[in-house]
C-alpha cells in the first residue's frame, strides 16, 4: 500500500475513526478471567475510506440504517485482534490525533504476545451435557491487573 494511502486513511481514522479496547467477562463457572482485544472501526456517509481500508486490512463491513429519518446510511468498518493491530502499526507513523490511542492498544498486543498465563483445572460441560474437567491456561491475576490498566486507560482517553 502506498504512504500517500496510508496517511490518507490515518487523517480518516484521526477524525473519525474509534481505536479501543473491548473487555469480554467470562461466566464465572469457565474459571477463566476476562478477556481484553482491541477494536478500532470507522463510520462515514460516504462508503470510499470504509472499502479501501476493508480491501487492504479486512474487518467487518456492514451498512448501518440511519436512527432518523433524514439521515444517511453509514458506512461501518471492524477490525479486532490481529486484524487490528496490522491496521495500526501501518498507519501509526501518519496519526496525529489519536496516536496516545493508537499506542496504548499497540503495547496492549505486545503484553497479549507475551502474555504469564497459568494452567488451572476447569470443570465445563461436554457436548453429551456431562461435567468433565480441562486444563486450561488463564491468565495470573497480575496479568489482569495490567490489562485492566490498559482497558481503564483508553476508556479514559475516549471520554
Amino acid at each position: 500500500m502506498r504512504k500517500t494511502d496510508l496517511a490518507y486513511i490515518s487523517g480518516v481514522m484521526d477524525s473519525d475513526g474509534y481505536f479501543g479496547i473491548v473487555k469480554r467477562i467470562q461466566p464465572p463457572k469457565s474459571g477463566i478471567g476476562p478477556c481484553y482485544y482491541e477494536k478500532c472501526a470507522l463510520k462515514q456517509t460516504q462508503p470510499e475510506a470504509v472499502e479501501l481500508i476493508y480491501k487492504h486490512f479486512g474487518g467487518h463491513l456492514r451498512i448501518d440504517q440511519p436512527k432518523m429519518k433524514k439521515a444517511k446510511p453509514l458506512h461501518s468498518l471492524q477490525l479486532s485482534n490481529i486484524k487490528a493491530n496490522i491496521f495500526i502499526k501501518a498507519i501509526y507513523p501518519y496519526l496525529r490525533i489519536k496516536k496516545v490511542r493508537a499506542k496504548v492498544l499497540l503495547d496492549l498486543r505486545e503484553k497479549i504476545e507475551t502474555k504469564k498465563t497459568r494452567k488451572q483445572k476447569c470443570p465445563q460441560k461436554n457436548r453429551w451435557g456431562k461435567t468433565a474437567v480441562y486444563t486450561k491456561d488463564v491468565l495470573t491475576q497480575k496479568e489482569i491487573a495490567t490489562r485492566e490498566k490498559f482497558f481503564q486507560r483508553i476508556k479514559s482517553l475516549n471520554k
